[in-house]
């Protein structure tokens, strides 16, 4: 390697900290967020500098009447049929396009009340937890090809009034959802197919509790559960194939899930990670978590303030980094516009975005980012919404 060369490649690599940052620059009157695909691996900048690729959010629509998703668990992106979620007042369910910004109410009324919004890709669907008084609980369907919506499922009135989650495995529908009798709080995970009820119960006289949504690896459904009897979180997962019900890890006292339904989502690297944040009453933060399922060992990370994307909300399908799990600064204000994102070799975070430096921020200092997506991220300036879009 000739001197020359590898004065650029030393030169080059005390730069690599300056391009790692994001920066703003303006491209034919628009303002775009840009940021380099792999911030942590300087070999790549080494060997691939010419052939390096940039992607970057770009400021798209406003949405119409100003709607947000209840929470990041409630949006789903369809590559050809755009975006459903359920609202910000859990009453409705909307379609909205991205490319211009139009939202389309497909369901609801005041009275209703949904949740899990799930996506079935390969058949363009999409179902969610439908909840009125003194009428059937149900499953309603999203046909995405014409926006239709059916009733797909109808449980009777059983009264699932708190179901945290709704989830597809192995041609069978299942829901979760507790309830406390004479003390005992009772952990439900209810095969609404074949109609088997898998239950495991806590003896406490608890008055609050939480449980996040669900990840699936294998043939193992995981999940936290948070009460205010020992106020612990607890890691558990339940084997569907051994019909068998696990305390993983007691992750400490003082730990709570969030009363935030933005952080009850857990990640999956795809390998043998799963992420998910917890809030330590001790000092008053969030921290990120990382449960290794094969050594079962828990690490607690940094201080993170960050909602997580769920494995099953991310398209296989799409080209590296359109198919990792993202993260996003849940509060309001210039400390939290950022976005992360599981790194492409896994094993930890970085970031892809930093929002806290665009010039409105001036005239909606409480901004926030609301839910995200594959390629996009809802930006809620309390007085308009605006839809962000990852472009290369």
């Amino acid at each position: 390697m000739s001197k020359k060369l590898k004065l650029f490649f030393f030169i080059l690599l005390l730069l690599i900290p300056i391009i790692s940052i994001v920066y703003y620059t303006n491209i034919e009157s628009e303002e775009v967020v840009y940021e380099n695909e792999d911030t942590n691996k300087t070999e790549y900048y080494e060997e691939e500098v010419e052939n390096m690729t940039i992607y970057g959010y770009k400021p798209g629509e406003s949405v119409e009447e100003n709607k947000i998703p209840l929470n990041t668990h409630e949006v789903i992106e369809n590559e050809d049929y755009g975006i459903y979620f359920i609202d910000s007042t859990e009453h409705y369910v909307y379609h909205l396009n991205p490319s211009t910004g139009a939202i389309t109410q497909l369901d609801g009324s005041a009275q209703e009340t949904f949740s899990g919004l799930y996506h079935d890709r390969a058949n363009d669907k999409a179902y969610y937890w439908r909840y009125k008084p003194l009428e059937t609980d149900k499953i309603m369907e999203i046909d995405m090809t014409d926006n239709s919506i059916s009733e797909y499922l109808d449980k009777g009135t059983e009264g699932f009034t708190r179901v945290f989650d709704l989830w597809l495995y192995d041609s069978d529908w299942w829901i979760s959802y507790t309830y406390t009798s004479a003390g005992t709080t009772t952990i439900i995970f209810l095969n609404l197919t074949d109609e088997v009820t898998e239950t495991t119960s806590f003896a406490s006289a608890a008055t609050s509790r939480r449980l996040s949504r669900i990840t699936i690896v294998g043939d193992m459904f995981f999940f936290l559960h948070w009460d205010n009897n020992d106020d612990n979180t607890k890691l558990y997962k339940y084997d569907v194939g051994d019909d068998a019900w696990t305390k993983l890890q007691d992750c400490g006292a003082g730990i709570q899930l969030s009363s935030n339904k933005n952080l009850l989502g857990i990640s999956y690297d795809d390998s043998d990670k799963l992420y998910f944040v917890l809030y330590d009453s001790g000092d008053s933060k969030n921290y990120l978590y990382t449960y290794e399922i094969t050594a079962d060992t828990l690490t607690k990370g940094a201080e993170y303030n960050i909602a997580l994307m769920m494995n099953r909300n991310t398209d296989a399908t799409n080209a590296i980094p359109f198919n990792l799990e993202k993260a996003f600064g849940v509060e309001t204000g210039v400390n939290d516009l950022m976005v992360y994102q599981i790194a492409l070799n896994r094993g930890h975070l970085y970031k892809i975005a930093d929002l806290t430096n665009v010039s409105w921020l001036v005239d909606y200092p409480n901004s926030k980012i609301a839910a995200i997506t594959d390629k996009y991220i809802f930006i809620d300036k309390q007085a308009d919404v605006e839809l962000w879009e990852y472009v290369e």
